[in-house]
């Protein structure tokens, strides 16, 4: 492939804007970790585990935040189940191509940063405390 095609400068957009939302917002990289096993989540459960992050979201807002990401990242990134439509109660999972790099970025959003800990350490080579 010609990596001046439009094809992959999509891709690196996305993964561009995935980095962006899994190292600035936590309920939605909580969310993507509850996703990133592959397995259907409830609209509820995947509720109950942003509220670990942000005590406020309720149903309506986990569903618009995934059908926002779904439709930023395109149709491949999430699919969706209804279960009980006359209910509305969705499952979600993560879409298969899509696994290892969110599992690849939230590893490295949760990993401490190199920066920091080489600046520290040469901080502490100079006989100086932070």
């Amino acid at each position: 492939m010609d990596p001046f095609t439009s094809e992959s400068s999509g891709e690196e957009r996305k993964l561009l804007l995935l980095r962006q939302i899994i190292k600035q917002d936590v309920v939605k990289r909580e969310l993507l970790s509850c996703l990133v096993d592959g397995l259907w989540h409830s609209t509820t459960e995947l509720a109950r585990r942003a509220r670990m992050r942000n005590p406020i979201i309720g149903i309506v807002t986990v569903g618009t935040i995934l059908i926002r990401m779904q439709k930023h990242l395109g149709k491949g990134f999430l699919e969706k189940m209804v279960q009980k439509s006359d209910e509305g109660i969705s499952s979600w999972r993560l879409g298969v191509d899509w696994m290892d790099p969110v599992r690849e970025l939230i590893q490295q959003a949760a990993a401490p940063s190199v920066l920091s800990s080489s600046t520290t350490r040469e901080e502490m080579e100079d006989g100086q405390s932070t």
